[in-house]
């Protein structure tokens, strides 16, 4: 009986202690949903591990730029705002930084495009196609145009034809192809029709080629051939292992092309090189860098040193230093070494961390009659903070200012990067002294560098002396809410109670709309 009792005084004991642990399971599972219903998921973006691998502060700085500026984006896309100071091509860029896609840049555009803000919208988008194409961000360019087109606003044809020109010199012919079945067939220009025909011979079409030709007008008296002479060389080529020589020399002649002969300068192809070559260096593709390099010397053509220096910095992008210091040494006996040359090569060594190699670089530099310029300190600049030599970095600070040099933007980017809490005073009243001197006007990227070196560092006297002295001076404009915010954060925790007030009348004075987190702090 006395068992009986014990066992059932047990199992009431388990079965209480279960209840109460379900129960706060109950009551944990409750406070999750409301938390999540009250603050929301977390916001996607770099994680922590990817912010670590940040090149640098101004790395970090660019990543909240370009959020302040999406965010601005999609204020103005609903009709609530104004667009970011530098337009569309700011917003895209800001889009490529935060690493979107071309279908979620697409979705975008087409959502702004159908929204309140459309009437002011679509003149930005038309403008574009232009800057896309500026500075070779063809990626984005035929999803642009296809937008422009489904709203009845499509592009010029130079456009087109410039993208064409683009697509071929990263010889991707099927692009070439698909911008090209975008057209009307008025639309096909003798200069489209000569890119098609180069892009044919370079995938040995020679009939494609030749059709292409035959709709090209003969040429003028004077005037100008559409078709360059290294294309006309390629098709030349191709008809003579075909035994049709005599056919395509008539073609060629009657559109005004000269087939490129050994030894001429072959300036317009040295560029479209360089330009193959730089878009493939950008993608890490080497080989096929390499290959354009090699077709252009075997060509006959007398090629330039900046050429040579073009192939070089390919070389180092791609990460191979053997083939950079190859193709130097032959720089060097050719004569064509600068201090362009001497300064990729001196990257390959920092970037590699073959130091010594690096000052003997500088070394024989200067013994070549080649004085460095503010890229060659900067880059050893660099290498030094990395290393947290901090003697060695005012070294080359005294050594640059010794050379007649003065302090620019990146000088001083990289030097905020290397103050930490345990840096001495004198340093950041150094750094602060060639922010003074810089001849440049202070971008948003440094600005941001300074308030948050100021405050990793607790120098808050400091920033504000630096607020003080340079809010007349327009900058803090385009500065962010989020940094507002960490500033008002900062010297409200150290009761400036009047600092505080004068950073949010700075920032209602400069339109900047506080965030939630700001008005938080």
């Amino acid at each position: 009986m006395a068992l009986v009792e014990a066992m059932s005084f047990v199992t009431s004991a388990v079965v209480e202690a279960a209840s109460l642990v379900w129960m706060e399971l109950v009551m944990f599972g409750a406070a999750a949903v409301v938390y999540l219903v009250c603050v929301g998921l977390p916001q996607t973006g770099p994680n922590k591990s990817m912010k670590t691998k940040t090149a640098s502060s101004y790395d970090d700085a660019s990543w909240r730029a370009a959020e302040e500026v999406y965010r601005q984006w999609q204020q103005a896309k609903n009709g609530n705002g104004k667009m970011p100071g530098s337009g569309l091509y700011a917003v895209v860029n800001a889009m490529r930084t935060l690493r979107k896609t071309t279908a979620q840049v697409e979705s975008e555009l087409r959502f702004g495009l159908r929204g309140a803000g459309a009437k002011q919208l679509l003149p930005e988008v038309e403008a574009l196609p232009a800057s896309l194409l500026r500075d070779d961000a063809v990626e984005f360019l035929p999803m642009v145009l296809a937008v422009l087109q489904d709203h009845g606003h499509p592009a010029d044809v130079s456009i087109y034809t410039s993208l064409m020109a683009a697509q071929l010199r990263r010889r991707d012919f099927a692009a070439v192809a698909a911008t090209a079945s975008a057209l009307s067939e008025d639309a096909f220009t003798p200069k489209v029709r000569a890119i098609l025909a180069t892009a044919a011979a370079q995938r040995k079409q020679l009939d494609e080629a030749l059709g292409h030709l035959r709709q090209i007008p003969s040429a003028e008296p004077g005037g100008r051939c559409v078709l360059s002479a290294s294309a006309a060389g390629q098709v030349m080529s191709l008809a003579q292992k075909e035994q049709r020589a005599s056919e395509c020399s008539e073609e060629l002649q009657r559109i005004g092309s000269q087939v490129s002969e050994k030894g001429s300068d072959g300036v317009q192809d040295q560029q479209r090189a360089m330009g193959s070559i730089k878009a493939y260096a950008k993608s890490k593709d080497l080989p096929s860098a390499t290959g354009v390099f090699n077709r252009l010397k075997s060509s006959g053509v007398a090629l330039r040193p900046q050429v040579y220096n073009c192939y070089l910095d390919a070389c180092v992008q791609c990460g191979d230093v053997d083939a950079s210091l190859e193709l130097f040494n032959e720089m060097k006996k050719l004569c064509y070494v600068d201090v362009v040359s001497y300064n990729t090569v001196l990257k390959a060594y920092l970037s590699s961390g073959r130091v010594t190699d690096a000052r003997a670089l500088v070394q024989e530099m200067t013994s070549r009659g080649l004085s460095a310029n503010k890229v060659t300190y900067n880059e050893l600049l660099n290498a030094k903070v990395a290393a947290r030599d901090r003697k060695g970095m005012w070294g080359i600070v005294d050594e640059m200012a010794q050379a007649g040099l003065k302090a620019n933007l990146i000088t001083c980017s990289i030097l905020l990067k290397s103050l930490t809490g345990n840096s001495p005073e004198g340093d950041m009243v150094r750094v602060m002294k060639l922010i003074d001197s810089i001849e440049e006007p202070l971008d948003e990227v440094l600005l941001s560098s300074i308030i948050e070196a100021c405050i990793r560092i607790k120098q808050l006297d400091m920033l504000a002396d630096f607020i003080a002295r340079y809010r007349s001076k327009g900058i803090f404009k385009n500065l962010s809410a989020p940094i507002y915010g960490a500033m008002i954060k900062v010297f409200g925790e150290h009761g400036n109670v009047h600092q505080v007030r004068e950073l949010w009348a700075l920032m209602q004075g400069n339109d900047v709309k506080p965030t939630a987190i700001t008005i938080g702090c």
